[in-house]
């Protein structure tokens, strides 16, 4: 009887103990799950980006706290979508940049103007080489060659940002959602 007893005593003691270190926030439905580098799990609403950090308030809380970026493993969210260390990194970079960002836009923009440029200097290049050749000038050559060096240039960069700003705008379209919940 007195091993009963004991077995009997060990068995709840065990039980209380092991359902106490469950910890189950009540409404982990709506909350994200942070991964951490040393493997702890962390319920959490991701609110917003801060530098090289994710601003996250807790679950049932209203205490909110900053998460650094290097510190994250992965990123799982209440809808069931998981992001990896990869796209958390990216995301950071995006969001560091912000305003200074470039978009489809404004790259398809800056290669309009350099081109314009480029048309707008070469009449110049053009009038500057025949002044060398008629009056031999050797300052009129070295502003012959560098006009014809940056028309070169700013074709080329024109033409460039052009095709940048296509391939960019195709990428945009398929990116990741994360930049959308936040």
């Amino acid at each position: 009887m007195r091993n009963f007893a004991l077995t009997l005593l060990l068995t709840v003691l065990t039980l209380h103990l092991s359902t106490a270190a469950v910890h189950l926030p009540a409404d982990t439905l709506k909350c994200d799950t942070l991964v951490l580098k040393n493997g702890i799990e962390t319920h959490a609403r991701i609110v917003g980006v801060s530098g090289n950090s994710f601003i996250v308030q807790y679950c049932d809380e209203d205490r909110k706290t900053h998460i650094h970026s290097a510190d994250l493993e992965a990123i799982r969210f209440s809808d069931g979508t998981q992001f990896g260390k990869p796209e958390i990194k990216q995301e950071i970079r995006l969001k560091r940049r912000g305003a200074k960002a470039l978009t489809p836009k404004r790259i398809k923009s800056t290669g309009k103007l350099q081109l314009l440029g480029a048309f707008l200097a070469a009449p110049v290049a053009v009038l500057s080489t025949l002044v060398f050749v008629v009056s031999g000038a050797s300052v009129v050559l070295v502003l012959s060659i560098s006009l014809t060096v940056l028309v070169i240039y700013l074709l080329f960069r024109g033409i460039s940002n052009l095709i940048l700003a296509g391939r960019l705008r195709k990428k945009l379209k398929n990116r990741s959602l994360l930049s959308e919940r936040l």
